[in-house]
């Protein structure tokens, strides 16, 4: 029998779901965290990736659902 292993988000990738979660931007994530557009996106991607969610609205459920954030 296989077990599903909770796919590990990084903590960075956590960080940036919880400023989507509050409706942020890319841009305004980029500023808060001091990092790039591009780099936001790319950890958006990244752990919209492990989640297997279609956008970021549906990676923020997931998460939640998860107890990934709350």
């Amino acid at each position: 029998m296989s077990v599903a292993l909770e796919p590990h988000m990084t903590q960075r990738e956590t960080e940036i779901i919880k400023w989507v979660s509050h409706g942020k931007t890319a841009y305004e994530i980029g500023i808060i965290l001091g990092i790039s557009e591009p780099t936001i996106h790319h950890h958006i991607a990244s752990a919209r990736a492990k989640l297997d969610a279609m956008n970021s609205t549906h990676l923020v459920a997931k998460a939640l659902r998860r107890g990934i954030i709350t």
